[in-house]
């Protein structure tokens, strides 16, 4: 998925929307092809808009022995490419010992996807010679296949015979090609003697070099138009690959920041040409009213909800010339209906997307649904992000804890790329995560295992408690010459909770916070209590504080960047208070969850390691959450009374 992501970034970019400019090869295992549910995800996206890439040429090493695993055990079906059927494509199975009809082959997959523009797959019948990884010893348990396999020639000598028996060649010919060719692969293999030279930015808008993997090459370093004999040559400078369009992205750090305001004029303007359901549409009455709604917002005779900051922050970058992309299940109206970024013609069905009328600068939005999947959309979109450094990309989970699905995208690509290839991301994880009683199932975004993978500044995970914040926050990820991966916790019930707003000024002259401190301004002198918490519980210690009295000494403070750790604003919010003061930390999730496994240490490191920290939320627990709602309410009501009294 990661492969067709980068490919659909690629033709995106050139309004390439058939997938003649670029073309993606997969090479695959037989009992990977067979096994994998990676494999099945991608050929079910092959066909949809949001991640059609105009056919992928599918090839299988079909080394008939998986690992130690045969046939017989490995699938269900006779050929291992038989998964590839319910799309009704060429599935082609041949010799692998006969380079003649490999070749003949592979020109006419690579025909067919040109022509058609679908997923073609070849099936090529091969062995190991030497086992898994040629150093294996596989006759433990392949002891009759490898004991025909040590009998054969190599398919090199197999073919050789074959020529010289048709009079094509004589031995002595086949000797020599051989020889050459391993001469010649030999002296490419030499390191050649090469001088760093610094080299122009390529310019020209088919330039390879704009590939942040191709390594660009250009003899003398005079910049300028490049022959054909200048590129890929042996003796010519070899740059670094963080060239081309990511260059201008990779100089910053995660801890910089960025004027993520918006001239509040201009936001209205732009606030008012989204929100208009053009003539002649046929809209939901309940669109109706609530694009009315989002007119009020615009004009300040409402307050700033989740949804409506969200929208502005899309209109802004697109605005202004960056694209934005997101996907996700239900992306488009919202899993908890609160988007209508796509809406529907109750009479034709025909849609409308009212962020692509902004593009003033050359900017575009996509927002799609994306099929019932995680594992391969989240590859496909940070796929993208890696060939769009120069804009917003998102997935969106239906709920938080649907990520478990894409563990492996996260654990191989998301947080670990920079360290192990220095590969950047820019990509953002929209993560639903609250616990509302609505059971184990549909509460935790798991957010201790994205702490548990914080180092070395990889990745930035944050959790906002207000719609302003998360304006800031989505604007700072394109604006900040730094691209990390964003992993966002965000609200359910808070998208419609009455005290999770802004105003339009907040957007327009503030600046992400990284601590939002209570907003009561108790005198720092007269604190008994330091509450530090994050996202949705803030809102029930809210509650808890207008319901109470003797409470005007326990300030509540809100960390919404949880990584980086922002030591500095959580020791400037402790300025003033008296050293004996209680320092608190509270999350509704239980003790081995949430934030607390990390930042009990992270917190106490930056406080100077001079106050101890109380944890208060439900105790260890395997599950997330009760499944039971009046149980959940005693618990939470439970959490909040330890918190403030």
């Amino acid at each position: 998925p990661v492969v067709e992501g980068r490919t659909r970034s690629k033709q995106d970019r050139v309004g390439d929307h058939e997938g003649r400019t670029t073309m993606p090869v997969l090479l695959h295992g037989d009992a990977a092809f067979v096994g994998q549910g990676s494999v099945m995800e991608v050929l079910q996206m092959a066909e949809l808009s949001g991640y059609r890439t105009g056919g992928t040429v599918h090839v299988v090493i079909n080394n008939q022995v998986g690992f130690t695993t045969g046939p017989v055990d490995a699938r269900s079906t006779n050929y291992c490419t038989d998964v590839a059927r319910m799309m009704a494509i060429p599935i082609f199975h041949v010799n692998g010992e006969n380079p003649r009809a490999v070749a003949a082959v592979i020109k006419l997959a690579a025909a067919w996807r040109q022509t058609f523009h679908r997923d073609v797959v070849v099936d090529m019948y091969c062995y190991r010679k030497h086992g898994h990884n040629e150093g294996d010893e596989p006759s433990f348990t392949q002891p009759l296949m490898y004991g025909a396999i040590r009998k054969r020639p190599s398919p090199r000598a197999a073919y050789a015979d074959r020529l010289v028996g048709l009079g094509r060649l004589t031995q002595a010919d086949c000797d020599r090609i051989f020889e050459e060719s391993r001469a010649s692969f030999a002296s490419r293999a030499e390191a050649p003697d090469v001088e760093d030279t610094i080299v122009p930015r390529p310019t020209l808008p088919q330039d390879k070099g704009e590939d942040p993997d191709q390594a660009l090459y250009e003899a003398g370093g005079e910049g300028g138009p490049r022959s054909d004999d200048a590129v890929n040559r042996r003796d010519a400078v070899n740059l670094s690959p963080v060239k081309g369009r990511w260059e201008t992205y990779a100089d910053g750090t995660i801890h910089a920041e960025a004027p993520t305001g918006y001239p509040l004029d201009r936001l209205q303007d732009l606030l008012r040409r989204v929100n208009v359901i053009p003539k002649g549409f046929s809209a939901h009455s309940k669109i109706k009213r609530l694009v009315k709604q989002r007119q009020e917002v615009t004009e300040g005779e409402r307050p700033v909800d989740w949804a409506m900051a969200e929208q502005a922050a899309f209109a802004t970058l697109v605005s202004d010339g960056w694209s934005v992309r997101m996907s996700g299940q239900d992306s488009g109206r919202g899993t908890f209906s609160q988007r209508h970024a796509i809406l529907t013609d109750v009479k034709t069905g025909e849609e409308f997307f009212p962020l692509q009328h902004v593009a003033d600068k050359g900017g575009r939005c996509n927002i799609f649904d994306s099929n019932l999947s995680e594992y391969g959309v989240l590859g496909f979109e940070y796929g993208y992000s890696l060939d769009t450094p120069d804009g917003l990309v998102l997935w969106e989970a239906q709920f938080g804890d649907f990520v478990n699905g894409a563990q492996v995208i996260i654990d191989q690509f998301i947080t670990s790329s920079e360290q192990k290839w220095r590969r950047l991301s820019g990509l953002v994880m929209l993560l639903p995560h609250a616990f509302e009683g609505q059971g184990p199932e549909h509460s935790s975004a798991r957010l201790e295992r994205f702490l548990l993978q914080c180092a070395q500044d990889n990745i930035q995970v944050a959790n906002c408690s207000t719609p302003a914040n998360y304006f800031h926050v989505l604007r700072r990820q394109v604006l900040r010459h730094t691209r990390k991966p964003l992993i966002l916790m965000t609200p359910k019930s808070l998208l419609r909770h009455p005290q999770c707003t802004s105003t339009l000024e907040d957007m327009a002259d503030g600046s992400f916070q990284h601590v939002i401190t209570d907003p009561r301004e108790i005198a720092p002198a007269s604190t008994r209590r330091v509450v530090f918490c994050s996202g949705h519980v803030y809102y029930d210690l809210l509650a808890g504080i207008d319901a109470r009295d003797g409470v005007d000494d326990v300030a509540v403070h809100r960390v919404e960047m949880l990584y980086p750790c922002p030591s500095e604003a959580l020791q400037a919010a402790l300025d003033g208070v008296p050293d004996d003061a209680e320092i608190v930390w509270c999350q509704e999730e239980p003790e081995n969850m949430g934030a607390w496994p990390l930042y009990c240490r992270w917190l106490a490191d930056a406080l100077g390691g001079r106050r101890p920290i109380r944890y208060v939320g439900r105790p260890s627990a395997a599950s997330p959450a009760t499944g039971s709602h009046s149980q959940h309410k005693r618990e939470q009501d439970a959490v909040v009374a330890a918190a403030l009294d």
